[in-house]
């Protein structure tokens, strides 16, 4: 281990032991160095008997996110060698995350000068870190799982609603999976779970995770106590964020017969992911890539468990995402909620309407023809977005930034056209590549609405191959 590391370490063990797992109900004790919690997960509907390998996991993913800091990370259950293999490339690449987003690009100051990396500290082998994982045992546990149904894992934000709006309609029938965290965060989600609950495709797991992410964090010697306390619109460490929600849902997508579960992963430049000191990385989104994708599912696959991960926007810009969803679901843009601070006011979800999450969406709802008071924001909120939008705080791809600033100040395009259309992604030859074909052509027909253009990326230009299709 480096010196640097060694600075950093803040825990020397973490270690992860189911204690309860039934039908409903998992509950496993983390020990940090002897203080120990309680992580729980609640499920809204019977799920099957989970073994402790499932149980265990689903309690140790959210530890991933504070590898950079954790020397020893032990799980107390049998493990795979999939689990293994899988755990110990997610550590290494969340550390990276973690490593250059957090400490070194960091937009708060939540961590202590002392603790930042000199020059010369700035490496790939202190980004990936120096991790120790254990398992109780190594153990095989045979399973055949596969099943038909399609699920959206549901946040009540633009993409996952317009994903649900899409599938619906190419008549997938689709289940909506919540992820329901103990405190305010589960406020974002709750206009869609109340909407959808009682149609028998609602379902749910209750956690105490973000309970368990602030008593952590309180423990780090690396932070600013009162700066992590303060206001932000982002998270001290935690950026293995999907991959928790994902593995604590698999026992109610297993129950469901889930065969493909789309997330809302909207488009993102490849241009602007240009390494770091050398060092790549993918500005704390790499749960939301195509690389996570094929890595997840890969690893389920090893595991005899046949979901497949999927997107059903990640070719379209925000701006068309939006635009779907006002015009083609009014219905599904009503639930629509994207800010981490929102507030309950006589039972309804209101949204803070300052944030750079809030700024952004009412930019875009603006953009698409749509009235952000629909949502529950102000007027007074609404007429201050406007003022926002060049502010550095929005937290969107500078073409998307640009095509709105065009759109709503009726400016030319330029090179920002391209937010207009649908995105070949390097790599595919065609767009909507990673999709299945049966619900790829229906998804293809809708955007085709509203998509201007085919964009191919040409050297560093997005150049408009097929005008008017995608």
């Amino acid at each position: 281990m480096s010196d640097y590391l060694s600075r950093i370490a803040c825990f020397d063990t973490a270690s992860i032991h189911p204690e309860e797992v039934t039908g409903k109900r998992i509950v496993s004790t983390v020990d940090l160095d002897g203080e120990k919690f309680r992580i729980i997960f609640s499920y809204s509907h019977d799920v099957p008997e989970m073994d402790r390998n499932i149980a265990g996991l689903i309690s140790l993913f959210p530890m991933v996110n504070f590898g950079l800091f954790t020397r020893r990370i032990r799980g107390e259950f049998p493990m795979e060698k999939a689990d293994l293999q899988f755990l110990t490339k997610m550590l290494a690449i969340n550390n990276t995350e973690v490593f250059v987003n957090k400490i070194c690009r960091r937009r708060y100051e939540f961590y202590r000068r002392e603790f930042l990396p000199e020059e010369g500290e700035i490496t790939l082998q202190n980004a990936i870190g120096s991790n120790i994982l254990e398992a109780e045992g190594e153990a095989r546990f045979p399973r055949k799982y596969s099943g038909k149904r399609t699920g959206v894992l549901l946040s009540g934000g633009k993409e996952s609603l317009t994903t649900l709006g899409m599938l619906t309609e190419a008549g997938e029938d689709p289940d909506a999976f919540f992820y329901n965290e103990s405190g305010s965060h589960w406020f974002p989600a709750l206009p869609s779970y109340r909407h959808l609950d009682g149609n028998g495709h609602a379902f749910k797991v209750w956690t105490n995770t973000d309970r368990f992410y602030r008593w952590v964090l309180r423990r780090m010697k690396v932070l600013d106590q009162a700066a992590v306390a303060g206001v932000a619109d982002t998270y001290p460490v935690q950026l293995f964020i999907f991959p928790v929600y994902l593995m604590a849902l698999l026992p109610l997508m297993i129950e469901r017969k889930i065969g493909a579960v789309y997330m809302g992963n909207e488009f993102d430049d490849t241009r602007e992911m240009v390494p770091y000191r050398g060092i790549r990385h993918y500005y704390g989104i790499y749960d939301q890539t195509a690389d996570f994708e094929r890595e997840f599912n890969a690893y389920l696959g090893q595991k005899g468990i046949g979901i497949r991960l999927r997107s059903g926007v990640y070719p379209i810009s925000a701006s068309k995402v939006e635009e779907i969803l006002v015009r083609r679901y009014p219905d599904l843009f009503r639930l629509q909620r994207s800010c981490h601070s929102s507030r309950i006011v006589n039972g309804k979800v209101i949204p803070c309407g300052r944030c750079s999450k809030c700024i952004g969406v009412i930019s875009l709802i603006l953009a698409a023809g749509g009235n952000p008071e629909e949502i529950n924001y102000t007027h007074e909120a609404v007429e201050n977005a406007a003022k926002s939008l060049l502010s550095d705080r929005i937290r969107l791809d500078r073409d998307e930034v640009a095509y709105l600033i065009s759109v709503l100040q009726d400016r030319p395009l330029g090179s920002a056209r391209h937010i207009e259309g649908v995105h070949i992604i390097p790599g595919e030859k065609v767009p909507f590549e990673r999709i299945d074909p049966p619900v790829r052509e229906k998804i293809i027909a809708i955007v085709n609405e509203y998509a201007k253009g085919k964009y191919e990326l040409r050297g560093d230009q997005w150049v408009n191959v097929q005008k008017n299709s995608a």
